[in-house]
């Protein structure tokens, strides 16, 4: 992936890339030439790609149940019971911060007796790390279910979009996205493609600038009609052949 990004920008470190009009021309008919030679061979990556996110999503959920365990099973729901706490009447609301990081607790001293024994003394320590550790916990929760949330919804966005039935969510996709490219060149490069081929394009959208977005699809559109058109003349010379009994 990153070798193709790399066919539409300049060699230097620069983020913008700077091309004449031939070396434009040449990259993006490398680019051209990979999507027509490599096409139906992008299946496996697409769904590698898939497969990564879906482990992405597992860990996100295993992280939580494993915190949930740490924490005495009061990690699923401490978010909520933080936030409902703050609405209820001050004299009548039991902090649920408090219970999961106690700030005060029993604790023994041992400390040496005038007769140089040790003696042990009940009291009532402050557990001050605690303080912190209730709030840090707090933006732990909600930072979990956001990534898992966002993870969730982009599985379902993915799963959309490789979908073999959707081929018209996948055009929509690059076509809101892309508004220079026309719907006759998007729709070529659809029909003449799996959705790992898309997948690819999409890839390729989402780091590039538009107008070398569109000057992509623009010359592998054409070079798709080009190969329909010689396949036409070939399939034609066969059926003529056989006709004549060549």
């Amino acid at each position: 992936m990153k070798a193709l990004i790399a066919e539409l920008t300049d060699s230097s470190k620069s983020k913008v890339p700077i091309l004449t009009k031939d070396d434009f021309e040449k990259k993006a008919k490398t680019i051209r030439d990979y999507f027509v030679g490599h096409r139906f061979e992008n299946q496996k990556y697409a769904y590698r790609f898939f497969f990564c996110e879906i482990l992405a999503f597992i860990n996100v959920v295993v992280q939580i149940f494993l915190m949930d365990r740490f924490l005495g099973f009061q990690f699923w729901t401490y978010g909520p019971r933080a936030i409902s706490f703050l609405a209820y009447d001050p004299e009548e609301r039991v902090d649920p911060m408090a219970q999961v990081f106690p700030k005060m607790s029993k604790c023994r001293l041992r400390r040496f007796g005038t007769s140089g024994e040790v003696q042990i003394h009940d009291a009532i320590c402050l557990l001050s790390l605690n303080i912190l550790n209730e709030k840090i916990f707090v933006a732990l929760w909600f930072w979990f279910v956001l990534l898992a949330s966002v993870s969730f919804v982009n599985l379902i966005y993915r799963f959309v979009m490789l979908n073999k039935a959707t081929k018209k969510y996948r055009y929509l996709q690059i076509k809101f996205l892309a508004s220079m490219v026309t719907k006759g060149e998007l729709a070529t490069v659809r029909n003449h493609g799996t959705c790992g081929d898309w997948f690819m394009l999409s890839l390729i959208k989402d780091n590039v600038k538009a107008h070398h977005f569109k000057h992509v699809v623009t010359t592998l559109s054409d070079a798709l009609v080009e190969e329909k058109s010689k396949s036409g003349k070939k399939d034609e010379a066969r059926r003529l052949i056989k006709n004549q009994g060549i």
